[in-house]
């Protein structure tokens, strides 16, 4: 039985050195996308939907979500058909089975946001805020079999929703618009993202300039 986990555990080192340079290559992009997805979705929302009931704010927001995993799989894929390089590798198996439970565990807001009883303006800040600190969550642990910067990136989630907190809901809350809303969920999706890709882009040129 020893043997055999010894074995497993080689496997995964060797697939996740094996791998490495896939997830280096590809996070910037994913990052990029995610992040212009996020500001888009805040431009969008801010502009044309600024009074959306609260389920239909969360599914405005879960398309979104949607879309940047579809693009994120696809940028993933070419990355890997170009370096001839397995997309489906035992370290990509580990890194959705890392992310998996925080973020299944975010969808328990839509229950509250679904009722008309529990639905306010400050249910829609709440649940932004287990939004970002779950995902934060998902990103730290996934960060176990990906580069070692991603899991400060985690952090910066896991911080930023505990600074919210304090400051929108104590020690008297605040309510926020729709609107407000939009532009939180922008800042923070999109804006973090979209600086973390670039600082990967830029620090992976200069990294190959010879």
């Amino acid at each position: 039985m020893s043997t055999e986990w010894a074995e497993n555990n080689l496997k995964t080192i060797r697939h996740l050195m094996e791998s490495s340079a896939l997830y280096r290559r590809a996070l910037g992009p994913i990052s990029i996308w995610i992040g212009l997805l996020g500001l888009s979705g805040a431009t969008l929302g801010f502009l044309l939907f600024p009074q959306l009931p609260p389920l239909e704010f969360a599914l405005f927001w879960l398309l979104h979500a949607l879309a940047g995993i579809c693009g994120g799989f696809f940028i993933m894929r070419r990355q890997a058909l170009k370096d001839g390089e397995p997309l489906f590798s035992l370290p990509a198996k580990r890194v959705i089975q890392a992310l998996a439970p925080a973020i299944a565990a975010g969808s328990a807001s839509l229950v509250a946001l679904s009722s008309r009883e529990l639905a306010t303006a400050q249910t829609v800040v709440w649940a932004i805020l287990s939004w970002i600190a779950l995902y934060g969550c998902a990103v730290h642990a996934a960060g176990f079999f990906m580069r070692r910067g991603i899991k400060w990136f985690g952090w910066i989630f896991i911080g930023s929703s505990l600074v919210l907190a304090t400051v929108f809901c104590h020690p008297k809350p605040k309510i926020l618009s729709i609107q407000d809303c939009h532009l939180l969920m922008g800042i923070i999706f999109g804006g973090f993202h979209l600086t973390y890709g670039i600082y990967l882009q830029v620090t992976e040129k200069t990294n190959h300039v010879p």
